[in-house]
């Protein structure tokens, strides 16, 4: 088996479409996603409303702004290389295979873009539009063994645990931060405790497309009479996705709409120290009512073989259905900062409630750091783990020149280099005042 065609198979499939929700920029990627108790301008209406709370009269407008990340949960970017080109040995492929979990290989990505010029603040207001795509994808471990190794007679793999979540939408959402002088109603709390700054954001959801597995039903064995035993049935349920020569493609209308608010507080402790405080997805909820169908494709067969295969075999039906509903859980987000001039450190926590493709309950902890090597050029470093993404290492820099700020970030998952399991780029040009 040449080497290319294991990994052909896996990543043309999948590479295209594979992203997950996130709302970065190229200095949150810098900083490992430690950016909570930074962040600033219109970039606070995703992460941290109540640091609107800082601003008087400065003004952001965004330019430029593009985020994009790759990676994998197995396949090392150096395995890769030593893996494409010439035929595998059984010792490379039992590499490769034993560094898939026993949950199966997952590709998973982030890809936005926030729209030019429409994305601002004004002191304490902001307002952001983003065009998003989110999406889970997780293919068994029982298939990599299959195409690695072929198959035993009367072995039976299952590939039941196959997994695809999909949805892509348009956000436009306005945020406010203020101080909330807490010692007007605690008149004790001026003299002893420091402000307390509070935000809160809404967001209105513009559905564009949805799919998800809904119920999956797949096996695979050779019998001892040369004829190999398939049963496949799949649901695929689905909002403004069409089906085009067995390919799924988006529709290109508005298919539902949706709403999530997020509320926020802020606190600089003192001249040092800092900390605040995220609920996301508030009443978060997208309602489908566009396009809706239940897609459904089977396959039974105890007497397939190369010479008998038919497309025929395979039944695809498609089912008008009413329109539904999709949650959006609920998630926390924590931060710290300390100044150690030249140096600021930060530290995030992030919790999801529920696994989604908004979500994951597995906490995530970013860890950053922005150093001045002089007064106009940061450096910015950062490492981060749990949550979707697993382990990443970053850094970036940046510059301003008059009213325009330019930065720029790199980031590689699992380890940097040659191990890397993915990758990921930003940059952004913000316009100031």
């Amino acid at each position: 088996m040449k080497k290319i065609s294991i990994l052909s198979i896996i990543f043309i499939l999948f590479i295209t479409c594979a992203v997950a929700d996130g709302f970065g920029n190229a200095k949150s990627l810098s900083l490992g996603d430690a950016y909570h108790s930074k962040v600033s301008g219109f970039h606070a209406v995703n992460w941290n409303s109540a640091r609107l709370g800082l601003e008087e009269t400065h003004l952001t407008f965004n330019l430029l702004h593009l985020d994009s990340r790759v990676y994998n949960n197995s396949i090392s970017l150096g395995k890769y290389n030593e893996t494409v080109g010439d035929s595998l040995s059984h010792s490379e492929k039992s590499d490769i295979y034993d560094n898939i979990p026993s949950s199966g290989f997952q590709l998973i990505g982030n890809t936005q873009a926030c729209v030019p010029i429409t994305s601002f603040s004004i002191g304490k207001i902001g307002f952001v539009v983003k065009q998003q795509n989110a999406g889970y994808f997780n293919l068994p471990k029982d298939l990599f063994h299959l195409l690695l190794f072929g198959n035993e007679i009367e072995q039976q793999f299952d590939f039941s645990d196959a997994d695809v979540k999909i949805v892509s939408y348009i956000e436009p959402k306005v945020g406010f931060g203020t101080n909330l002088h807490p010692e007007k109603l605690l008149p004790f709390y001026e003299n002893y405790y420091p402000p307390i700054y509070g935000g809160i954001n809404v967001g209105y959801i513009l559905g564009l497309g949805y799919a998800k597995v809904d119920q999956i039903t797949s096996e695979f064995v050779v019998n001892n009479n040369g004829y190999a035993s398939i049963t496949n049935d799949i649901t695929l349920k689905s909002a403004g996705i069409d089906t085009v020569g067995g390919d799924l493609e988006f529709n290109g209308k508005i298919n539902g709409t949706g709403f999530r608010s997020d509320i926020s507080l802020f606190s600089p402790i003192n001249e040092k120290l800092s900390v605040g405080l995220t609920l996301r997805n508030l009443f978060g909820k997208i309602k489908w009512d566009g396009d809706c169908k239940l897609i459904h494709t089977e396959l039974y067969s105890d007497t397939i073989n190369i010479n008998t295969w038919d497309d025929s075999l395979v039944v695809d039906t498609t089912y008008s259905i009413s329109s539904f509903e999709q949650d959006i859980p609920l998630e926390m987000h924590l931060s710290a900062s300390y100044k150690l001039a030249p140096l600021q450190i930060f530290i995030d926590y992030i919790q999801g409630f529920e696994k989604s493709v908004f979500t994951s309950t597995k906490p995530k902890i970013s860890l950053g750091a922005e150093w001045y090597a002089n007064d106009w050029l940061p450096v910015r470093a950062g490492f981060g783990f749990g949550g979707l993404e697993g382990t990443h290492f970053s850094l970036g820099t940046g510059f301003e020149i008059g009213a325009f700020e330019f930065n720029w970030a790199g980031r590689h998952y699992t380890s940097p280099f040659y191990g890397s399991t993915g990758v990921g780029l930003a940059a952004d040009l913000i316009l100031k005042f």
